[in-house]
């Protein structure tokens, strides 16, 4: 069974990454590698980092356009690329309409209060 899953019934987990990693055809190196984390149903997260760390592309292996090169990655216990899976996710896209002036901690906070949370 997946992690966070017993005998096919969900408990709390909501997301897993398993050691992944992505490559570029023709490239020689990672992308991003070794990844790993989880996150429980109701919680909120960001994946902050410096410019070139791979944000943008474990996004996109989150959001099914791109898949692993190595590694697992599941959403609600099913694989990004299940319409199921994709039901129960919500992305913020890299390219918003924020002013630059905003703050992370802001965006945060407007994301949550779109869902009744704090």
């Amino acid at each position: 069974n997946p992690p966070g899953y017993s005998d096919g019934t969900a408990m709390t987990l909501a997301f897993h990454a398993d050691q992944v990693g992505f490559k570029y055809p023709k490239s020689s190196s990672f992308a991003c590698r070794n990844i790993s984390f989880q996150v429980q149903a109701g919680e909120c997260f960001a994946l902050l980092g410096p410019n070139g760390a791979g944000k943008s592309t474990f996004m996109s292996m989150i959001g099914n356009l791109r898949r692993p090169t190595e590694g697992r990655l599941l959403i609600a216990g099913l694989s990004p690329d299940s319409a199921e899976a994709r039901l129960n996710l919500g992305l913020t896209p890299q390219d918003s309409s924020f002013p630059k002036t905003v703050r992370v901690h802001e965006v945060l906070s407007f994301v949550l209060a779109q869902y009744g949370r704090e």
